[in-house]
This record gives C-alpha cells, structure tokens and sequence, in this order.
C-alpha cells in the first residue's frame, strides 16, 4: 500500500481530495485543477469513469464482461473498448514476465479462500473450473468487426477452459486511464492510487513533485519510505494487504497456491517505479513471485526501479530507486 502524503501542498491552488471504495480497495484521487468548479466536475468524472471500468472488469459483478467471459464455455462474447484494453495489457504482461505475471490462476485463487469480495460486501466470484489444459495467450482469442450499423465491435472468446483474473493489473490500469482522462479533460495535473497502484501526470500543488510515502505495513512503527514523482507511477504489490486464516491472494503459477513464505529468498512486499501504473503493478507482483534473489535483476533489466522487503524484514532496493527517495 501507499498513499500520498499532502502535508505540504500549497492550499492556495485549486485542489480537490477524494477518497472512495472501488474496486475492492480504497481510491485516493488528488485534483489539481484552475478552477473550484472545474475541480469539482473533474472530481465527479473521476469516480464516474472508475465505477465503469469496475462494473466492466470485476469478477464480482455477474453482468461484467470478465465474469460474462469466464462463464461463457468457450462461447464469444462482446466486449468494450476498456475491457479490450485490459486483456490485450493481461496477455502482454503474461508474456513480459515470462509468466511470472499470470492472469490465468483464478481458479486456483478461488481454491486458496478467494471466492467471495474482501471489500465488505461478500459477493461471490464468478466460477472458474480449473482449465482444461494449461493456458496461454493462444487461449485467448480477440477479434474486431466493423458493423455499418453499429460501428466498431470487439469479442472475446476463451478456449481450454481458461479464465481471466483482472486482479492487480486491473487497478493499475483503471488508475492510468483515469488520471490520463483528467488531464484530457483540463486537469492541471492529477493522482489517482487504487490501492497502492498510483498513477501522476501533470502539475503537482507540491512544487517538488508528487510526494508518496510508502506504508511500512509490516512494522507500521518504523515508517515508511518517501518517494517524489514528477509524473509516472509506483505500484506495491504484499503478500499482507489481502490474507484470510489460510493464506493469502498472491499465486505461485509454478503450484497453482498462494506463495510460500517460508521460503529463503521470500519476499512480502515489492514496490516499483515506471512511467505507468500497470506495468508497475505487474513488476511489483512479478517480482515478488520471483523472490528476492531475482527481483533487482528483473526490475533493472526493464530500466524501471525496485524497493523489495523479505519476510524477515530486510529491505534492499536497486540503485535507481534511490533518486526518487526523499
């Protein structure tokens, strides 16, 4: 988890805060905008945007396309434009992480405990069998047809049995596509953070960039690390932030169960800087599936930067992550 730390902005500008639950997590929006009115309608739009993509890409939502994907057997179903966007980012992620980044294991997630929303409401997940064969992105078909009547559609069809897990990718992605609209809307600048998958573009109130302290949730009374982003994104990925009495919602594809934290290179927590929210989140769990022998390596390979905490509490960070720590 992160969050952004607004102690020293500038209340002279024309700034507006908001927190509200969404996808099964908290949304922290920062509005930076000319005008009070402005900032309020912007404000709106923000939630208005989320709330879509949540009810197109939760697996909690029965008339959402992934839950309409994942219970269609094999049969094509229509998409929107958003949730084409989220799949084609799911298959690349799948492949930039040489699997490490899996959107293929909700049924193992639904095995380990995760069959029903952590965020309050309870709401059963869509089902998900376990696949028929192991899957890939060839399980995932997309094709565009351009109707005259109706205009530009997309459909989507799973094969071998496979489903789709929005997960965290999901939250960084909504997060990119929301604070990118705000600024194509007149923001000045904007942050959007879902759950610790944070987004900044444009003009920050804080002259010295977008100030985001990193919680040490672990050990809450030793702090957190301080980072400033002038525009790009951190994302953190923990073995912590969703647990229940048997485990806890970050799968190994390697077992198809939630990571073993008894093991020597384990880590709990990863955080990683990049120019975008999605691909910071989905080197943020890469990384931590990795574990910490191979997390630098990784994330230094993509240029991006890295902070990494081992389950006994040790915390290393690749070179690069020490320009942007206060």
């Amino acid at each position: 988890m992160a969050h952004a730390d607004l102690s020293c902005i500038d209340r002279g500008a024309t700034v507006r805060e908001i927190r509200f639950p969404a996808m099964g997590n908290t949304a922290h929006l920062v509005i930076n905008a000319a005008s009070a009115g402005q900032a309020d309608i912007l404000a709106q739009r923000a939630q208005d945007w989320l709330f879509s993509l949540e009810a197109a890409w939760s697996r909690f939502a029965p008339t959402s396309d992934i839950a309409r994907l994942n219970t269609a057997r094999g049969r094509a179903v229509q998409i929107t434009p958003d949730t084409e966007v989220l799949i084609r980012h799911l298959l690349a992620a799948y492949e930039a992480t040489d699997g490490l980044f899996n959107p293929f294991v909700l049924p193992a997630l639904i095995t380990a405990g995760y069959g029903r929303s952590l965020a309050g409401d309870g709401q059963p997940s869509c089902g998900a069998e376990p696949a028929h064969r192991t899957p890939t992105q060839r399980s995932v078909l997309l094709e565009s047809v351009d109707d005259p009547k109706h205009g530009r559609t997309t459909w989507c069809r799973l094969l071998d049995g496979a489903t789709l897990d929005a997960g965290g990718l999901g939250k960084g992605l909504a997060a990119d596509i929301v604070a990118e609209r705000l600024v194509l809307d007149g923001a000045l600048g904007a942050l959007v953070n879902i759950g610790g998958d944070i987004r900044c573009v444009g003009q920050s109130p804080d002259p010295d960039g977008w100030t985001i302290d990193i919680e040490a949730l672990s050990h809450p009374a030793l702090g957190g690390t301080t980072v400033v982003v002038q525009s790009g994104a951190i994302a953190t990925s923990s073995t912590f932030a969703k647990r229940w009495h048997s485990g806890h919602h970050v799968i190994d594809p390697a077992t198809n169960a939630p990571l073993d934290e008894s093991r020597p290179s384990a880590l709990r927590m990863s955080s990683v800087i990049a120019s975008t929210a999605v691909w910071a989140e989905v080197f943020a769990t890469a990384t931590l599936v990795a574990g910490a022998d191979m997390a630098g390596v990784i994330v230094e390979s993509r240029g991006l930067a890295g902070r990494f905490e081992r389950v006994d509490g040790n915390v290393t960070s690749t070179p690069s992550f020490e320009r942007f720590t206060r």
